[in-house]
């Protein structure tokens, strides 16, 4: 009996679709920034969303295509669909609104609608859900339903409060939703709140599930929990780097393009950790990947540190601060 592919055919049919409608969105961007020389969210949302949609729709189509049962292909796959819709929605309004010189352009409310709410789902099912299912799709037991409810409970109320609140939300950092109902504003307020708990919740009962699921790992296995370990650590790296970076320049556009980038990469290595877990492939290196991230980001802190070091005693000992002489002394050394 031959194997029934129709899911993985599906799968590739809707990476394809949503590798096409971003490259579309990524033409539309540089022209935008050609013709404007506005470079605000070029490296967040432009250029950056563009490799997370083709990379996470390939991986999911790749998943679904080996292991149509494994919901995480699924997740992969859905992960990128939200991409290329929050890409488009903010392609789409600078485009027309600046090139089109009128803020009249059927559709600007809508790309404003989805802009704030698409990359929610993005984020937590690529993370929440993928650490509960990891690696073979099923949770650790039936009694971590309650966390797979609760944080896909929780999800779903801040989608949807999202989607109808007035806005701005400040807690989610959230513009004025031109379909909004005012008239909710109380009930949706607390429903965020509520979410939000419900979230953390979820969160911290995945990364519990998928470290006593890497306890009682062996063989394989094992070797598939390393990876998505190894993910993890840099998720981790990037976002400690990120809040230092928003603690010293709280205001600046740069930094915070650089954090949405940073995050949206992180989260991207624990899609690519996760499938080269799940499908097998150069599965024996992720040793020799962990040992070389070691030694050479060692490597890297501590030249940053004595460089920092250098510049700094030098500066105090001269009184000279800025002089291209001592950058170019601590370089040398």
């Amino acid at each position: 009996m031959l194997k029934d592919n129709r899911p993985g055919k599906v799968a590739w049919v809707l990476a394809i679709a949503a590798i096409i409608s971003v490259v579309i969105g990524f033409g539309l961007g540089i022209r935008y920034l050609l013709v404007t020389g506005d470079g605000s969210s070029f490296l967040s949302h432009v250029s950056i969303t563009p490799l997370v949609t083709i990379v996470y729709a390939i991986i999911g189509a790749l998943v679904i295509s080996k292991q149509p049962k494994n919901p995480i292909g699924w997740i992969f796959l859905s992960v990128g669909l939200l991409y290329v819709l929050n890409n488009l929605s903010i392609v789409y309004r600078d485009y027309m609104v600046t090139l089109g010189g009128s803020e009249e352009f059927a559709g600007l409310d809508l790309a404003a609608w989805l802009n704030n709410w698409t990359w929610m789902p993005a984020i937590f099912l690529s993370t929440i859900f993928v650490f509960l299912l990891f690696p073979d799709g099923c949770l650790l037991s039936p009694r971590w339903r309650i966390i797979s409810w609760t944080a896909g409970l929780g999800l779903g109320m801040t989608v949807l409060a999202v989607m109808l609140h007035p806005g701005p939300v400040e807690s989610w950092d959230l513009a004025e939703n031109p379909y909004g109902v005012p008239a909710l504003v109380s009930a949706l307020d607390v429903m965020i709140q509520i979410a939000n708990v419900m979230l953390v919740i979820g969160f911290v009962g995945s990364i519990i599930s998928f470290i006593i699921r890497f306890r009682r790992s062996r063989g394989i296995e094992r070797e598939q929990m390393k990876w998505l370990i190894y993910a993890l650590g840099l998720m981790l790296v990037l976002l400690i780097f990120t809040a230092v970076l928003w603690f010293a320049y709280p205001d600046s556009q740069l930094v915070l393009d650089l954090s949405i980038a940073l995050t949206s990469l992180s989260i991207l290595g624990i899609a690519v950790a996760a499938s080269i877990a799940i499908l097998r492939y150069r599965l024996y290196d992720i040793d020799l990947v962990i040992n070389r991230t070691l030694v050479y980001g060692g490597l890297t802190a501590g030249i940053i540190l004595l460089y920092a070091l250098v510049v700094g005693g030098l500066s105090t000992l001269f009184q000279v601060h800025g002089s291209p002489l001592i950058a170019l002394l601590a370089t040398g050394l």
